[in-house]
């Protein structure tokens, strides 16, 4: 690997340090829980970006699997994340109070 691209891979690296402080302080401060899951969520995904780092830097093939995978299990558990969420706190658009449904559920 030549000297520019060694350069590069570590301002990738304290730009990815510099982040995950970042997303540490949003989930130590966050003052409801919503913002604790995006900021878990942002860690996640920066740790996803240091394993894409680290599969560059060593040409490593196998680094791709392990990041398909690990990312199709992180947003699941944002979706699930976000309904529980949405669950809890009970505000569809079917609940809205400026939707009238009509007696077959639809929005009239």
């Amino acid at each position: 690997m030549n000297e520019i691209a060694t350069w590069l891979m570590w301002g990738a690296a304290a730009a990815l340090i510099a982040a995950s402080a970042l997303a540490l302080v949003r989930i130590v401060r966050g003052p409801t829980v919503l913002d604790r899951m995006v900021g878990s969520d942002l860690l996640v995904s920066i740790l996803l970006g240091f394993f894409c780092l680290m599969g560059a830097w060593w040409g490593l093939a196998q680094a791709v699997t392990l990041l398909v995978s690990l990312s199709l299990v992180v947003f699941l558990g944002a979706v699930a994340a976000a309904r529980y969420a949405a669950r809890d706190r009970d505000t569809g658009w079917a609940r809205d109070e400026r939707v009238d449904m009509s007696a077959d559920g639809r929005p009239s």
